[in-house]
């Protein structure tokens, strides 16, 4: 009877699959990202005390200072998205990676660095700013273009 009974029950052609392994790529994180780049701008406005071109002068006397400078703005900068793009990973829930956060860094280097030489390099605020988003929408295009 069990047997019949079995035999003659429909098979369900939905099947759940379970994710088990790391996706390379996530479009909504990487949206989500994105935005969280673009608001990142506002590290313009907050961090422009430190564009007094006096005091940088006498900085950039020193030997390698401008580098330590630099590497320091961009490394803490960078150490900030990242840790930004793991909550935002644990937080939807999304297994990702390795070549997904590599690619991440990558990216983040590159708009860390752009942001940071646009901070020390141009003297008005509006120009800075202007620039800022317009190289923030150009590198989130560029990685929703690499997450594709």
């Amino acid at each position: 009877m069990k047997q019949s009974y079995y035999s003659h029950t429909p098979q369900s052609k939905i099947k759940s699959v379970a994710i088990n392994k790391h996706a390379h790529q996530s479009i909504s994180i990487g949206i989500v990202f994105v935005v969280v780049i673009f608001v990142s701008v506002i590290q313009i406005l907050l961090h422009q005390r430190l564009k007094q071109n006096a005091p940088l002068e006498r900085l950039y006397l020193v030997p390698y200072s401008q580098l330590k400078l630099y590497l320091t703005y961009i490394s803490v900068h960078v150490v900030i998205l990242m840790l930004m793009l793991l909550m935002i990973s644990l937080l939807m829930h999304q297994p990702l990676s390795i070549l997904f956060y590599l690619k991440t860094l990558i990216i983040v280097l590159f708009y860390e660095a752009g942001i940071a030489l646009l901070l020390f390099k141009i003297n008005v605020l509006s120009h800075r700013i202007f620039m800022a988003i317009i190289y923030t929408v150009a590198i989130g295009i560029i990685y929703l273009w690499i997450q594709l």
